[in-house]
């Protein structure tokens, strides 16, 4: 019988370390807590204002200045008060005509009913309402 030695090779010891490096990386990644984000945790990411804020006289309001998307409307009356009872939103900035602006949603206060209008439109510009002077729904739109 011949006497081998048992100390290992640089090889040996090279492909042992090898491989429990790699355990312990797959352990690593595969038992770490990823931050996901659920519904709860996510206070602030729609912004909200209701048309009734904005009756009193024809204006438009920059919702966003920013790219975005219009998340829902959610209207809670709808009473005509005259004959341009309607708001709109546009995919427009705060510098951009309403006229030469692509229209994101138009709401008419005589022919919507109360409901919830979910939309998750892209704005490739900003949000702008426009609610003219008389008009005297009441509806709550959310973006982001």
């Amino acid at each position: 019988m011949q006497n081998k030695s048992l100390r290992p090779d640089a090889g040996s010891l090279f492909a042992a370390f090898l491989i429990v490096a790699l355990v312990l990386t797959s352990l690593f990644f595969a038992f770490r807590n990823p931050q996901v984000a659920d519904a709860g945790s996510l206070e602030g990411d729609y912004a909200t204002t209701t048309t009734s804020s904005f009756a009193s006289s024809t204006a438009t309001t920059q919702l966003k200045n920013a790219p975005g998307a219009l998340g829902n409307v959610v209207v809670s009356s709808s009473s005509p008060a005259t004959t341009y009872a309607q708001f709109t939103l546009y995919d427009a900035t705060s510098t951009m005509a309403t006229s030469s602006s692509r229209v994101i949603a138009r709401f008419s206060a005589s022919s919507v009913a109360a409901g919830t209008y979910i939309f998750d439109a892209a704005a490739a510009y900003g949000i702008k309402l426009e609610v003219p002077a008389g008009y005297n729904g009441n509806a709550t739109i959310t973006w982001r």
